[in-house]
């Protein structure tokens, strides 16, 4: 991944970006973090948040015009956040602590004229960063216009409890000292000091000023506050002080003025946070004297915590390793950048199934899977790819396209074929039955023959990395089917109408879903009489209205009513099994899979294979579309597991070549007999470990003796390596064959 890009990306993920009260501030008081701390009863830790942004805490919280409140995302629900207020309460039930902090003097100096909120707020700002400041004030005491203001609103005990901050900072003030208009002529103070900041609220001949910077026409001279605000606002002053105290600093140093300020002082926030479904709550009026310490915390629990995250709210994967796009798109990127060490980041990479839901969801359009693909690509170019990750799914792809299980034929009789079905890897290995009634059905009822083709589209090998292992799968399936005379494809799975459909020139695909529409139901059809069944779309028919309708109008002639799903057509759910995350991460497949099911307590509809199976496992009933269409050769019992789905694409394969083109089949066997319980069996299952294997690795320690023994039990431990796994089996002699007490892999490569 090129760094340009990596920032391209971070910057689509708004999840950063401040909320809408944050932003609209021109000090940029982050009223939500104040918020968050009130409403847990931290008020000390509230303060210390208001007073990063405000130096005159007690004076702000009772006067301050609150733009904050206008854009308050609770206004959409029972009414703004009443924020000055909460600021208020701060300081009124706070603690504080004071901490003299260590400045480093500069050998600048900068005069500011004009003793109100403006002038203040740069005299403070700018001693801060260790200058000498002189605060020029016309009139015998500080403060300005809040001087004017009555008793009740602002009292004079939050001036002078505010304004004790001068004493402690390196700040010379002079009362009584006039400047420009019959005082000191401002030019007199631009010669005398390095810095002018005026904030008199007279226009003093200044001349125009810059909105961005407030320098004027003379270079080392600034203004702000109400000297030129169209409407004086108090918030707005304190924000003219810092930023004319920045612009000072900046210039002192010699450096510019303008770059990086695009965001300082208010502005629109990009951030994105979703109101549907929050509950409105009336605001917290809080009596003459302000909000108690309880009524403050029960105004602070009305805020929302504004922030985006719908993408994390929507996939388990991205929740699972808490944190969000903008953060994940650094990490891949550090990952990839490795030389050496340990790449941390392998793990979150390989569990991304790559579904694209993100990018449905994001009001930026953010796709993570474009990353975690990419990233794929590039680990198995640069060949740090963990074997382990995708080890099982590509022999799993190489099992299916194998003499085991692949066939291309021309439908039995018939020398030429106008379609071929298609039914994919999956189907076939969790519903061989369906797969065998739906081509029989096809067959039987299209016109100009169709034929059959058993195999794998390649996307676990695309899923993988491995782009030239898809596209080597490709040419093996495009040749097959011009050797078929480059017939219509029906496809059966969704994932196999995508990809032949998008990656072999000249195919044309149709899923059987449309090819039912058009001919009509299939007899012996289940009937749904007013049954309602939520539909699990599957995501890689994201974007494809047509499907997604296609197996709406199905279900609904058959009888069924449907539940459209809060995560359902564009924003669907992956099950899991998209991307191979239950490969390289069962726990993050299995979280994905429970995201699903827990949406409705009504059944689920599903129209992939996988998609049935995973939510089934999750103990949710669910029906794939052709369950429903053929009804009777839908399987009953438990999800086959790992080896029952290659036993099941096996015998598929040899009872067609038997009963349809009366040849021989050759039905699944291992080269020797193993007994496994069933408690062992699903503890096989989690590892990924086939019936198959187990049988050859047994059957190459009787044959090799290549064994050890247990002399107290009796029991053979043997081991094999097959590709880049390591097989251990724990076994004893039964009744002419094998009782096998335990296995295990290690998939890995040792160098010597």
């Amino acid at each position: 991944m090129e760094q340009e890009r990596m920032r391209r990306m971070e910057a689509m993920c708004i999840q950063e970006q401040p909320p809408g009260c944050v932003a609209a501030c021109p000090v940029h008081v982050d009223a939500r973090g104040m918020s968050a701390a009130i409403a847990k009863g931290d008020f000390d830790g509230a303060l210390a948040i208001y007073k990063k942004a405000v130096p005159f805490p007690a004076i702000i919280g009772r006067v301050c015009d609150a733009p904050c409140q206008d854009v308050c995302k609770r206004n959409q629900a029972g009414g703004a956040i009443r924020i000055r207020d909460l600021e208020r309460a701060c300081v009124e039930h706070a603690r504080p602590q004071q901490k003299r902090a260590f400045i480093k003097s500069r050998d600048k100096k900068v005069a500011v004229a004009g003793g109100g909120l403006s002038g203040l707020t740069a005299a403070v700002e700018l001693a801060r960063k260790g200058y000498a400041v002189t605060l020029f004030e016309a009139e015998d005491r500080l403060g300005g216009s809040l001087l004017e203001l009555p008793e009740d609103e602002l009292p004079l005990k939050c001036i002078e409890g505010d304004l004790k901050i001068l004493e402690a900072l390196n700040i010379t003030v002079r009362l009584n000292e006039r400047i420009g208009e019959g005082g000191t002529p401002l030019s007199a103070l631009a010669q005398d000091f390095d810095a002018v900041y005026v904030a008199t609220g007279r226009p003093g001949g200044v001349g125009p000023v810059d909105e961005t910077t407030l320098q004027t026409g003379t270079e080392n001279v600034f203004a702000g506050g109400r000297l030129w605000q169209k409407a004086y606002s108090p918030i707005n002053a304190v924000g003219d002080g810092r930023r004319a105290a920045i612009s000072i600093d900046r210039l002192l140093q010699g450096v510019s003025l303008t770059s990086g300020r695009e965001n300082e002082g208010a502005f629109k926030t990009t951030l994105f946070t979703e109101t549907a479904g929050i509950v409105p709550e009336k605001a917290v009026v809080p009596a003459d004297g302000g909000y108690t310490a309880d009524e403050a915390i029960q105004e602070a629990q009305r805020c929302m915590q504004c922030e985006c995250m719908e993408c994390v709210k929507g996939c388990a994967f991205l929740a699972h390793y808490k944190s969000y796009p903008k953060r994940y798109v650094r990490e891949v990127y550090n990952n990839l950048s490795i030389v050496m060490g340990t790449r941390h980041a392998n793990g979150m990479i390989n569990a991304c199934s790559l579904c694209g839901q993100c990018g449905a969801i994001c009001p930026s359009g953010l796709n993570m899977a474009e990353v975690f693909c990419d990233a794929r690509r590039e680990m198995v170019a640069q060949e740090k790819m963990p074997p382990s990750a995708h080890d099982f799914a590509l022999r799993d792809l190489a099992f299916s396209n194998s003499d085991a299980y692949f066939l291309a034929r021309h439908q039995p009789g018939r020398g030429e074929s106008r379609y071929v079905f298609f039914p994919g890897c999956q189907l076939g290995a969790s519903a061989p039955e369906v797969v065998k009634s739906a081509y029989l059905d096809l067959a039987a009822r299209l016109d100009g023959g169709v034929g059959l083709m058993l195999g794998c589209c390649g996307v676990i090998a695309d899923w993988a990395g491995r782009e030239q292992l898809f596209a080597e799968t490709l040419e093996k399936l495009k040749t097959a089917w011009e050797g078929l005379n480059r017939p219509e494809v029906i496809a059966g799975c969704p994932t196999c109408f995508m990809v032949l459909g998008e990656n072999i020139p000249g195919m044309r695909v149709r899923g059987i879903w449309d090819v039912l529409e058009e001919t009509g139901l299939p007899p012996g059809h289940a009937n749904g009489q007013g049954r309602t069944l939520a539909v699990q779309d599957t995501c890689t028919t994201r974007g494809r209205t047509q499907v997604q309708d296609s197996i709406r109008r199905l279900a609904g002639s058959m009888g069924y009513e449907i539940e459209e799903l809060k995560y359902g057509r564009d924003r669907t759910l992956c099950c899991g099994y998209g991307g191979l995350t239950v490969y390289a991460n069962p726990e993050v497949a299995r979280e994905m899979a429970e995201h699903s099911v827990v949406q409705s307590g009504s059944d689920y509809l599903t129209y992939c294979a996988n998609c049935r199976d995973r939510v089934a496992k999750c103990g949710k009933s669910a029906a794939h579309i052709l369950e429903l269409l053929y009804p009777a050769a839908a399987p009953q019992g438990e999800v086959p597991g790992y080896s029952a789905r290659r036993e099941n694409r096996e015998r598929l394969k040899a009872s067609l070549l038997r009963e349809l083109w009366e040849e021989d089949g050759v039905d699944p066997s291992y080269e020797v007999r193993v007994e496994i319980e069933d408690a062992l069996r699903q503890t096989l299952e989690d590892r990924m470990i086939l019936t198959e294997d187990i049988a050859r690795t047994v059957a190459e320690a009787e044959k090799t003796g290549s064994r050890l023994r247990d002399s107290k039990s009796g029991i053979r431990i043997a081991s094999r390596k097959l590709g880049a796994v390591t097989y251990w089996v724990w076994y004893s002699e039964a009744d002419g064959g094998y009782r096998v007490h335990n296995a295990y892999s290690h998939r890995m490569d040792i160098e010597v």
